[in-house]
């Protein structure tokens, strides 16, 4: 167990990194996304695309923040899953 929350912990594994890479639906969504940034970018002035992109880099802290906690849930509940499951087999 060690192991694994070392290798976590250095971004050996990152999970995260590949959920929905291959996956049509999320392929479609990022194609998206980035058809909408390029068009609103087209249409707004200097100042306008530097706020939009101060909120753009708020919104992506705020996404990584929320997988970071979702992350630290579900640890900590497959964690007390399991100790649940072994305090009834001693």
């Amino acid at each position: 167990m060690d192991s694994i929350l070392k290798n976590l912990w250095y971004g050996s594994y990152a999970p995260f990194d590949s959920c929905g890479a291959h996956d049509p639906e999320t392929i479609h969504l990022v194609h998206l996304m980035n058809r909408n940034k390029d068009a609103l970018c087209a249409l707004c002035s200097p100042q306008q695309l530097e706020l939009f992109e101060k909120y753009a880099e708020c919104a992506n802290d705020y996404l990584i923040r929320q997988m970071e906690l979702a992350f630290c849930k579900g640890f900590s509940l497959s964690y007390g899953l399991w100790a649940e499951a072994y305090s009834h087999i001693t």
